[in-house]
């Protein structure tokens, strides 16, 4: 019974939201591999890169998602659910690209099913008052979904270190590539995140999440507080790259992206 319950349980995963060329690879092989092919609902935790919203959390009330590969609808009866926790807040989506890259990997692996969304948003400048509200909006969605019949699935986006002359952020040493530069500052991260038999307090993730230049650290944070209340214990790395590695076009700039499930 408990194994049955496990099953039951949302797959949780941590994707990047780049361009296509360069994070894409990561995140169809994450979806592939790991994203059951007969859910329900998707609920898509993006990232906003603005300052435009007036709340760190909140939600799309839009009723449809389109993209050139058709219209993805969104579960109105338990977003109105989730409404009642998390703000509705048109702005933080408006300028926004981290939930719409997700969903053409989406609607191909899931052509032919029936599913539809849910989008959130989280801004990526956590300040140390925010963690309680992302605490307790986590702890609101994990009650809720432990009610709903659906079988559903939680998709977060995150991308580490942004690295290069636009960035303003370059190696202090001179001998050292943008790309060695950017794995020597997120792979401690992501080891620290993933190699403890439990997962490690969200205040210390945050506090060493905040020496990155990662732009989803709201996003993982409430990943990562999901995690918990649905008795998940450990991260497990899928794959991480460079962007460079993945599609070298000769940029200046680069950016660290990983992949990550929960179990």
């Amino acid at each position: 019974q408990q194994q049955q319950q496990q099953q039951q349980q949302p797959t949780i995963l941590l994707v990047p939201h780049g361009a296509f060329c360069d994070s894409g690879p990561l995140v169809a092989q994450a979806f592939w591999g790991y994203l059951p092919k007969d859910v329900d609902t998707i609920i898509l935790i993006g990232t906003e890169h603005s300052s435009t919203s007036r709340n760190k959390i909140a939600c799309s009330d839009h009723e449809k998602w389109r993209t050139p590969l058709g219209d993805v609808v969104v579960n109105q009866p338990l977003l109105e659910k989730v409404k009642q926790f998390i703000p509705v807040d048109r702005g933080a989506f408006s300028n926004e690209h981290s939930v719409e890259n997700q969903l053409p990997f989406l609607q191909d692996m899931l052509d032919g099913q029936s599913w539809d969304m849910i989008a959130l948003s989280v801004h990526g400048n956590v300040e140390f008052n925010d963690l309680t509200l992302i605490s307790r909006a986590a702890k609101s969605l994990s009650e809720l979904l432990q009610t709903v019949e659906q079988k559903v699935a939680i998709v977060a986006t995150s991308d580490y270190t942004h690295a290069g002359p636009f960035y303003g952020e370059l190696p202090r040493r001179t001998d050292q590539s943008i790309s060695d530069y950017i794995r020597s500052k997120d792979l401690p991260f992501l080891d620290f995140l993933c190699e403890p038999e439990c997962l490690p307090p969200t205040i210390n993730v945050w506090t060493i999440g905040r020496t990155i230049s990662m732009c989803g650290l709201g996003a993982t944070l409430l990943t990562l507080e999901l995690a918990k209340n649905l008795g998940r214990d450990k991260a497990k790395l899928l794959r991480y790259a460079v962007g460079s590695e993945i599609c070298d076009r000769g940029l200046q700039d680069q950016t660290g992206f990983a992949t990550l499930t929960f179990e």
